[in-house]
């Protein structure tokens, strides 16, 4: 089982059982191309992460670029400060989930002139993996910049999302659908003529991973520290 850490308390075994079979069942309906949540991020292939400074667990953030415009090009990811312009290739800020082409951003400034015939920069589109800061880190978000459409009734994207995930429980057409099961959500929600993006999430599981590891990293300090005084 992946949620294995779910059962790390015997008091409370029976009551939690329950809640890791629910989120492994939620992660499995949510899966996106074989990922799901729960997965360790380190392991999966074909991604590039944000390099991680120092020793203590810290939060990871990966990214594929699924995008023809990406083909043959470096991949990078990281957050830019002010100023700062991306480097060449197919780059994600993962702050502000901007997209940048040789570092030309990929969005369209909304300027409210209907004379601004500008043609509109799409966002590049990606899969987006973030971990819990965790040792192992494990993927408990996935984002999924995929190509624009409308979630209407017999759309190209509404019919491959109900079918894979079923009806949702909740949506807004053309804009907007939304499904859960446990603490495991999925949303998926379109901007016209720019991109549509799914966001799976599991902030319960992300809980519980950071609990995990404080707890742990407390207990190495206690058997770090030194031999208590004679009294």
């Amino acid at each position: 089982m992946t949620m294995s850490r779910f059962t790390g308390c015997c008091l409370t075994l029976c009551a939690v059982l329950p809640l890791a079979a629910l989120a492994d069942e939620g992660h499995d309906k949510f899966s996106i191309m074989e990922l799901k949540l729960s997965l360790a991020i380190d392991e999966q292939k074909g991604f590039t992460c944000e390099k991680v400074s120092g020793k203590d667990a810290q939060e990871r953030r990966c990214v594929k670029f699924m995008d023809p415009r990406c083909e043959g090009k470096a991949t990078g990811i990281g957050t830019l400060r002010y100023g700062e312009t991306a480097p060449r290739g197919c780059y994600l800020d993962p702050s502000s989930v901007a997209t940048y082409l040789d570092g030309k951003l990929m969005q369209t400034p909304n300027t409210g002139d209907a004379s601004d015939k500008r043609p509109i920069l799409k966002p590049l589109l990606f899969l987006q993996l973030v971990g819990t800061a965790s040792k192992p880190s494990k993927v408990y978000r996935m984002r999924y910049f995929v190509a624009p459409d409308e979630l209407s009734e017999g759309s190209k994207l509404y019919q491959a999302l109900t079918a894979r995930y079923g009806e949702p429980s909740y949506k807004n057409p053309p804009n907007d659908m939304r499904w859960k099961h446990g603490d495991t959500s999925l949303r998926a929600s379109c901007t016209p003529h720019r991109n549509c993006e799914l966001l799976v999430e599991d902030s319960k599981f992300e809980q519980l991973e950071r609990k995990w590891q404080e707890d742990a990293d407390a207990k190495e300090r206690q058997k770090a520290a030194p031999e208590a005084p004679k009294l």
